[in-house]
Protein backbone atom coordinates (compact mmCIF):
# COMPACT_ATOMS: atom_id res chain seq x y z
CA UNK A 1 0.00 0.00 0.00
CA UNK A 2 3.15 2.68 0.59
CA UNK A 3 4.24 1.72 -2.60
CA UNK A 4 1.03 2.73 -4.20
CA UNK A 5 0.61 6.03 -2.51
CA UNK A 6 4.05 6.37 -3.72
CA UNK A 7 3.12 6.10 -7.60
CA UNK A 8 -0.10 8.35 -6.49
CA UNK A 9 2.47 11.08 -5.54
CA UNK A 10 4.56 10.53 -8.40
CA UNK A 11 1.88 10.14 -11.14
CA UNK A 12 0.29 13.21 -9.58
CA UNK A 13 3.67 15.26 -9.43
CA UNK A 14 3.92 14.36 -13.19
CA UNK A 15 0.96 15.08 -14.55
CA UNK A 16 1.29 18.67 -12.56
CA UNK A 17 4.23 18.95 -15.02
CA UNK A 18 2.71 17.81 -18.30
CA UNK A 19 -0.65 20.48 -17.43
CA UNK A 20 0.37 23.44 -18.98
CA UNK A 21 0.69 26.54 -16.43
CA UNK A 22 -1.66 28.58 -18.70
CA UNK A 23 -4.75 25.72 -18.67
CA UNK A 24 -7.74 27.49 -17.21
CA UNK A 25 -10.00 24.07 -17.27
CA UNK A 26 -8.10 22.17 -14.70
CA UNK A 27 -10.27 19.26 -12.67
CA UNK A 28 -9.12 17.46 -9.70
CA UNK A 29 -11.48 14.21 -9.48
CA UNK A 30 -11.24 10.84 -7.47
CA UNK A 31 -12.61 8.00 -9.25
CA UNK A 32 -15.78 7.79 -7.48
CA UNK A 33 -16.72 11.86 -8.37
CA UNK A 34 -15.63 10.60 -11.84
CA UNK A 35 -18.31 8.04 -12.13
CA UNK A 36 -21.23 9.90 -10.65
CA UNK A 37 -20.07 12.84 -13.49
CA UNK A 38 -20.28 10.68 -15.90
CA UNK A 39 -23.74 9.49 -14.78
CA UNK A 40 -24.58 13.02 -14.57
CA UNK A 41 -23.63 14.05 -17.68
CA UNK A 42 -24.48 10.67 -19.71
CA UNK A 43 -26.58 11.52 -22.78
CA UNK A 44 -27.14 7.50 -23.05
CA UNK A 45 -28.90 7.71 -19.69
CA UNK A 46 -30.78 10.96 -20.10
CA UNK A 47 -32.45 9.45 -23.17
CA UNK A 48 -33.48 6.03 -21.19
CA UNK A 49 -34.85 8.66 -18.47
CA UNK A 50 -37.19 10.18 -21.39
CA UNK A 51 -38.01 6.77 -23.22
CA UNK A 52 -38.51 5.29 -19.89
CA UNK A 53 -41.32 7.96 -19.03
CA UNK A 54 -42.67 7.77 -22.39
CA UNK A 55 -42.89 4.08 -21.97
CA UNK A 56 -44.63 4.65 -18.70
CA UNK A 57 -47.15 7.11 -19.87
CA UNK A 58 -48.07 4.31 -23.02
CA UNK A 59 -48.52 2.04 -20.09
CA UNK A 60 -51.01 3.71 -18.29
CA UNK A 61 -52.55 4.91 -21.55
CA UNK A 62 -53.07 1.26 -22.62
CA UNK A 63 -54.27 0.41 -19.07
CA UNK A 64 -57.07 3.02 -19.42
CA UNK A 65 -58.09 1.84 -22.68
CA UNK A 66 -57.79 -1.92 -21.32
CA UNK A 67 -60.60 -0.66 -18.25
CA UNK A 68 -63.53 1.34 -20.80
CA UNK A 69 -62.59 -1.30 -24.16
CA UNK A 70 -65.97 -3.39 -25.03
CA UNK A 71 -65.82 -7.04 -25.36
CA UNK A 72 -69.44 -8.12 -24.56
CA UNK A 73 -71.92 -6.98 -27.63
CA UNK A 74 -69.45 -6.52 -30.24
CA UNK A 75 -70.86 -7.82 -33.71
CA UNK A 76 -67.80 -7.34 -35.88
CA UNK A 77 -65.13 -10.15 -35.49
CA UNK A 78 -62.28 -7.67 -37.06
CA UNK A 79 -63.47 -5.37 -33.97
CA UNK A 80 -63.95 -8.11 -31.42
CA UNK A 81 -60.15 -9.27 -31.96
CA UNK A 82 -58.95 -5.57 -31.87
CA UNK A 83 -60.52 -4.90 -28.39
CA UNK A 84 -59.36 -8.41 -26.98
CA UNK A 85 -56.06 -7.02 -27.87
CA UNK A 86 -56.34 -4.02 -26.36
CA UNK A 87 -57.73 -5.69 -23.38
CA UNK A 88 -55.20 -8.03 -22.62
CA UNK A 89 -52.37 -7.82 -25.32
CA UNK A 90 -51.14 -4.06 -25.74
CA UNK A 91 -51.07 -3.43 -21.89
CA UNK A 92 -48.56 -6.51 -21.38
CA UNK A 93 -46.72 -5.41 -24.58
CA UNK A 94 -46.26 -1.92 -22.84
CA UNK A 95 -45.81 -3.14 -19.55
CA UNK A 96 -42.31 -5.37 -21.50
CA UNK A 97 -41.17 -2.24 -23.02
CA UNK A 98 -41.24 -0.28 -19.69
CA UNK A 99 -39.15 -3.33 -17.95
CA UNK A 100 -36.83 -3.81 -20.60
CA UNK A 101 -35.99 -0.10 -20.76
CA UNK A 102 -35.42 -0.35 -16.75
CA UNK A 103 -32.99 -3.25 -17.17
CA UNK A 104 -31.19 -1.72 -20.19
CA UNK A 105 -30.76 1.53 -17.70
CA UNK A 106 -29.02 -0.88 -15.09
CA UNK A 107 -26.76 -2.08 -17.35
CA UNK A 108 -25.77 1.09 -18.99
CA UNK A 109 -24.89 2.57 -15.41
CA UNK A 110 -22.49 -0.82 -14.79
CA UNK A 111 -21.34 0.08 -18.43
CA UNK A 112 -20.36 3.19 -17.14
CA UNK A 113 -18.83 2.97 -14.18
CA UNK A 114 -16.65 0.01 -16.26
CA UNK A 115 -15.82 2.37 -18.77
CA UNK A 116 -14.91 5.46 -16.34
CA UNK A 117 -12.86 3.07 -13.87
CA UNK A 118 -10.96 1.93 -17.26
CA UNK A 119 -10.11 5.39 -18.61
CA UNK A 120 -9.40 6.45 -14.61
CA UNK A 121 -6.36 4.03 -14.60
CA UNK A 122 -5.47 4.06 -17.98
CA UNK A 123 -4.38 6.99 -17.25
CA UNK A 124 -2.83 6.52 -14.52
CA UNK A 125 -1.06 4.27 -15.83
CA UNK A 126 0.27 6.11 -19.10
CA UNK A 127 1.63 8.70 -16.30
CA UNK A 128 3.70 5.89 -14.87
CA UNK A 129 4.92 4.58 -17.58
CA UNK A 130 6.06 7.72 -19.02
CA UNK A 131 8.35 8.97 -15.22
CA UNK A 132 9.56 5.05 -15.82
CA UNK A 133 10.65 5.73 -19.70
CA UNK A 134 12.11 8.80 -18.62
CA UNK A 135 14.54 7.45 -15.35
CA UNK A 136 15.61 4.57 -18.04
CA UNK A 137 16.50 7.57 -20.41
CA UNK A 138 18.21 9.18 -17.81
CA UNK A 139 20.07 6.07 -17.47
CA UNK A 140 21.13 5.71 -20.74
CA UNK A 141 22.48 9.22 -21.16
CA UNK A 142 24.34 8.63 -18.10
CA UNK A 143 26.00 4.88 -19.58
CA UNK A 144 26.49 7.18 -22.98
CA UNK A 145 28.72 9.47 -21.06
CA UNK A 146 30.75 6.27 -19.29
CA UNK A 147 31.25 4.78 -23.13
CA UNK A 148 32.47 8.26 -24.36
CA UNK A 149 35.10 7.94 -22.03
CA UNK A 150 35.71 4.56 -22.34
CA UNK A 151 35.88 5.37 -25.96
CA UNK A 152 38.59 8.28 -25.57
CA UNK A 153 40.54 5.55 -23.88
CA UNK A 154 40.53 3.60 -27.00
CA UNK A 155 38.59 0.71 -24.42
CA UNK A 156 35.94 0.18 -26.61
CA UNK A 157 34.83 0.79 -30.48
CA UNK A 158 33.06 3.90 -32.04
CA UNK A 159 30.43 1.09 -33.04
CA UNK A 160 29.42 0.77 -29.49
CA UNK A 161 28.84 4.05 -29.03
CA UNK A 162 26.49 5.04 -32.16
CA UNK A 163 24.36 1.79 -30.86
CA UNK A 164 24.03 3.31 -27.74
CA UNK A 165 23.01 6.98 -29.33
CA UNK A 166 20.68 5.57 -31.52
CA UNK A 167 18.74 3.19 -28.81
CA UNK A 168 18.67 6.74 -27.05
CA UNK A 169 17.32 8.41 -29.72
CA UNK A 170 14.47 5.80 -30.09
CA UNK A 171 13.83 6.15 -26.27
CA UNK A 172 13.83 9.85 -26.94
CA UNK A 173 11.09 9.01 -29.43
CA UNK A 174 9.37 6.64 -27.23
CA UNK A 175 9.03 9.45 -24.28
CA UNK A 176 7.59 12.20 -27.17
CA UNK A 177 4.70 9.11 -27.82
CA UNK A 178 4.19 8.49 -23.87
CA UNK A 179 3.51 12.02 -23.69
CA UNK A 180 1.08 12.27 -26.30
CA UNK A 181 -0.60 8.50 -25.15
CA UNK A 182 -1.11 11.03 -22.17
CA UNK A 183 -2.94 13.49 -23.86
CA UNK A 184 -4.86 11.06 -25.34
CA UNK A 185 -5.71 9.44 -22.28
CA UNK A 186 -6.56 12.36 -20.67
CA UNK A 187 -8.95 13.15 -23.56
CA UNK A 188 -10.59 9.80 -23.60
CA UNK A 189 -11.40 10.50 -20.07
CA UNK A 190 -12.81 13.82 -20.49
CA UNK A 191 -14.68 12.25 -23.21
CA UNK A 192 -16.34 9.83 -20.60
CA UNK A 193 -17.08 12.31 -17.89
CA UNK A 194 -18.77 14.27 -20.90
CA UNK A 195 -16.36 17.32 -19.85
CA UNK A 196 -14.58 19.27 -22.70
CA UNK A 197 -11.65 17.24 -24.26
CA UNK A 198 -9.01 20.22 -23.04
CA UNK A 199 -10.00 19.63 -19.75
CA UNK A 200 -6.92 18.63 -17.75
CA UNK A 201 -7.60 16.43 -15.29
CA UNK A 202 -5.45 15.42 -11.64
CA UNK A 203 -6.06 12.14 -10.27
CA UNK A 204 -6.24 11.82 -6.94
CA UNK A 205 -7.37 8.25 -6.29
CA UNK A 206 -5.53 6.06 -4.08
CA UNK A 207 -5.78 2.71 -6.01
CA UNK A 208 -6.82 -0.09 -4.51
CA UNK A 209 -7.02 -2.91 -7.07
CA UNK A 210 -6.99 -5.75 -4.86
CA UNK A 211 -9.62 -8.44 -5.76
CA UNK A 212 -11.05 -11.98 -4.00
CA UNK A 213 -13.04 -14.33 -5.69
CA UNK A 214 -14.48 -18.11 -4.78
CA UNK A 215 -16.63 -19.06 -7.38
CA UNK A 216 -18.88 -22.59 -7.87
CA UNK A 217 -18.13 -22.40 -11.05
CA UNK A 218 -20.49 -25.42 -11.35
CA UNK A 219 -23.10 -23.43 -9.97
CA UNK A 220 -22.59 -20.36 -11.89
CA UNK A 221 -22.59 -22.36 -15.25
CA UNK A 222 -26.19 -24.19 -14.36
CA UNK A 223 -27.38 -20.37 -13.16
CA UNK A 224 -26.67 -19.00 -16.26
CA UNK A 225 -28.82 -21.67 -18.44
CA UNK A 226 -31.92 -19.90 -16.09
CA UNK A 227 -30.84 -17.01 -15.08
CA UNK A 228 -28.12 -15.49 -18.00
CA UNK A 229 -29.46 -12.39 -18.92
CA UNK A 230 -30.14 -13.34 -22.52
CA UNK A 231 -31.55 -16.18 -21.61
CA UNK A 232 -34.29 -14.30 -19.57
CA UNK A 233 -34.63 -12.06 -22.62
CA UNK A 234 -35.22 -14.86 -24.81
CA UNK A 235 -38.29 -16.56 -22.30
CA UNK A 236 -39.78 -13.27 -22.46
CA UNK A 237 -39.90 -13.52 -25.90
CA UNK A 238 -41.37 -16.83 -25.85
CA UNK A 239 -43.98 -16.24 -23.36
CA UNK A 240 -44.97 -12.80 -25.16
CA UNK A 241 -45.54 -14.48 -28.32
CA UNK A 242 -47.37 -17.27 -26.72
CA UNK A 243 -49.22 -15.07 -24.91
CA UNK A 244 -50.07 -13.15 -28.27
CA UNK A 245 -51.65 -16.45 -29.98
CA UNK A 246 -53.74 -16.90 -26.58
CA UNK A 247 -55.19 -14.10 -27.01
CA UNK A 248 -55.57 -14.32 -30.72
CA UNK A 249 -57.33 -17.07 -30.19
CA UNK A 250 -59.37 -16.40 -27.11
CA UNK A 251 -60.78 -13.38 -29.66
CA UNK A 252 -61.22 -14.83 -32.54
CA UNK A 253 -64.81 -16.34 -33.47
CA UNK A 254 -65.96 -19.38 -35.62
CA UNK A 255 -62.94 -19.78 -37.36
CA UNK A 256 -58.38 -20.47 -37.49
CA UNK A 257 -57.30 -17.42 -35.41
CA UNK A 258 -55.58 -14.92 -37.75
CA UNK A 259 -51.89 -15.68 -38.92
CA UNK A 260 -52.16 -18.79 -36.65
CA UNK A 261 -49.54 -20.48 -38.69
CA UNK A 262 -46.88 -17.45 -38.22
CA UNK A 263 -47.22 -18.11 -34.51
CA UNK A 264 -46.58 -21.60 -34.44
CA UNK A 265 -43.64 -20.65 -36.56
CA UNK A 266 -42.41 -17.68 -34.42
CA UNK A 267 -42.63 -19.64 -31.36
CA UNK A 268 -40.90 -22.81 -32.71
CA UNK A 269 -37.73 -20.24 -33.48
CA UNK A 270 -37.89 -18.66 -30.23
CA UNK A 271 -37.44 -21.96 -28.68
CA UNK A 272 -34.41 -22.47 -30.86
CA UNK A 273 -33.52 -19.35 -29.60
CA UNK A 274 -33.83 -19.95 -25.76
CA UNK A 275 -31.98 -23.20 -26.27
CA UNK A 276 -29.30 -21.53 -28.29
CA UNK A 277 -29.16 -19.15 -25.24
CA UNK A 278 -28.49 -21.20 -22.77
CA UNK A 279 -25.59 -22.93 -24.45
CA UNK A 280 -24.35 -19.47 -24.86
CA UNK A 281 -24.87 -17.84 -21.36
CA UNK A 282 -22.91 -21.18 -19.67
CA UNK A 283 -19.85 -21.02 -22.01
CA UNK A 284 -19.45 -17.40 -21.79
CA UNK A 285 -19.85 -17.59 -17.76
CA UNK A 286 -16.75 -20.60 -18.07
CA UNK A 287 -14.88 -18.18 -20.68
CA UNK A 288 -15.25 -15.51 -18.56
CA UNK A 289 -14.19 -17.65 -15.26
CA UNK A 290 -11.10 -19.24 -17.11
CA UNK A 291 -10.32 -15.45 -18.28
CA UNK A 292 -10.20 -14.53 -14.83
CA UNK A 293 -7.42 -17.38 -13.67
CA UNK A 294 -5.64 -16.66 -16.43
CA UNK A 295 -5.36 -12.95 -15.38
CA UNK A 296 -4.60 -14.41 -11.88
CA UNK A 297 -1.64 -16.00 -13.39
CA UNK A 298 -0.09 -13.16 -15.32
CA UNK A 299 -0.38 -11.29 -11.97
CA UNK A 300 1.36 -13.98 -9.81
CA UNK A 301 4.06 -14.21 -12.59
CA UNK A 302 4.45 -10.24 -12.70
CA UNK A 303 5.06 -10.58 -8.84
CA UNK A 304 7.55 -13.19 -9.56
CA UNK A 305 9.72 -11.29 -11.97
CA UNK A 306 9.10 -8.17 -9.32
CA UNK A 307 10.58 -10.21 -6.80
CA UNK A 308 13.56 -10.72 -8.25
CA UNK A 309 14.01 -7.49 -9.65
CA UNK A 310 13.77 -6.28 -6.05
CA UNK A 311 16.44 -9.39 -5.31
CA UNK A 312 19.00 -8.21 -8.06
CA UNK A 313 18.86 -4.73 -7.05
CA UNK A 314 19.23 -5.02 -3.56
CA UNK A 315 22.56 -7.71 -4.32
CA UNK A 316 23.94 -4.76 -6.34
CA UNK A 317 23.34 -2.89 -3.80
CA UNK A 318 25.58 -4.95 -1.51
CA UNK A 319 28.27 -4.87 -4.76
CA UNK A 320 27.93 -1.18 -5.10
CA UNK A 321 28.89 -0.63 -1.70
CA UNK A 322 32.22 -3.18 -2.23
CA UNK A 323 32.89 -1.55 -5.09
CA UNK A 324 32.54 -4.87 -6.98
CA UNK A 325 30.62 -2.81 -10.04
CA UNK A 326 29.66 1.02 -10.79
CA UNK A 327 26.62 2.76 -9.36
CA UNK A 328 25.24 2.95 -12.83
CA UNK A 329 24.39 -0.52 -12.44
CA UNK A 330 22.83 0.07 -9.29
CA UNK A 331 20.24 2.98 -10.98
CA UNK A 332 19.57 0.60 -13.84
CA UNK A 333 18.70 -2.16 -11.15
CA UNK A 334 16.50 -0.05 -9.72
CA UNK A 335 14.70 1.01 -12.70
CA UNK A 336 14.05 -2.79 -13.66
CA UNK A 337 12.32 -2.64 -10.17
CA UNK A 338 10.37 0.05 -11.31
CA UNK A 339 9.37 -1.21 -14.57
CA UNK A 340 8.17 -4.86 -12.86
CA UNK A 341 5.91 -2.94 -10.46
CA UNK A 342 4.26 -0.94 -13.27
CA UNK A 343 3.98 -4.27 -14.89
CA UNK A 344 2.38 -5.72 -11.74
CA UNK A 345 -0.10 -2.60 -11.39
CA UNK A 346 -1.06 -3.28 -14.74
CA UNK A 347 -1.63 -6.94 -14.20
CA UNK A 348 -4.05 -6.14 -11.15
CA UNK A 349 -5.87 -3.19 -13.33
CA UNK A 350 -6.77 -5.94 -16.07
CA UNK A 351 -7.73 -8.83 -13.12
CA UNK A 352 -10.01 -6.16 -10.91
CA UNK A 353 -11.98 -5.37 -14.79
CA UNK A 354 -12.13 -8.69 -15.58
CA UNK A 355 -13.18 -9.62 -11.70
CA UNK A 356 -15.58 -6.50 -11.46
CA UNK A 357 -17.16 -7.17 -14.87
CA UNK A 358 -17.91 -11.19 -14.11
CA UNK A 359 -19.48 -10.37 -10.77
CA UNK A 360 -21.77 -7.87 -12.18
CA UNK A 361 -22.70 -10.62 -15.28
CA UNK A 362 -23.36 -13.29 -12.48
CA UNK A 363 -25.03 -10.93 -9.30
CA UNK A 364 -28.32 -12.32 -9.54
CA UNK A 365 -26.91 -16.18 -9.29
CA UNK A 366 -24.54 -15.13 -6.23
CA UNK A 367 -27.52 -13.46 -4.82
CA UNK A 368 -29.47 -17.31 -5.60
CA UNK A 369 -26.44 -19.13 -4.08
CA UNK A 370 -26.71 -16.90 -0.61
CA UNK A 371 -30.43 -17.91 -0.36
CA UNK A 372 -29.79 -21.34 -0.85
CA UNK A 373 -26.52 -21.24 1.74
CA UNK A 374 -28.73 -19.93 4.42
CA UNK A 375 -31.89 -22.18 3.35
CA UNK A 376 -29.55 -25.10 4.30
Amino acid sequence: MKKIISLLLISVLLLSAVVPAFAEDTMTITLEEAIELAKKNSLVLKNFDSNILIAERNLKSAIYQADIVKTDGVISDSEYLENGKIKELYPAKQQRIVDDLLIEKEEAIKNIEIEVTNAYYSLYNEMLSLETQRDNLVVQQLELESKQQELSLGLITQNTVLDLENNIAQMELANDKAEWSIEMAQMDLAKTLGVDLNTKLILVEALDLSVSFEYDIEFLAEQSKTQGASVLEAEKDLEMKIFEKNVVNKYTRYKSPENSEDYDQSIVDLEKKLEDAKVTEEFNVRSDYNSILNAQLDLEIAKLKLEVAERIFQTNLVKSDLGMIVYLDVVKSQNAVDSAELDVLKKELNLYDLVETFNYSIQDFITKQNELEINE
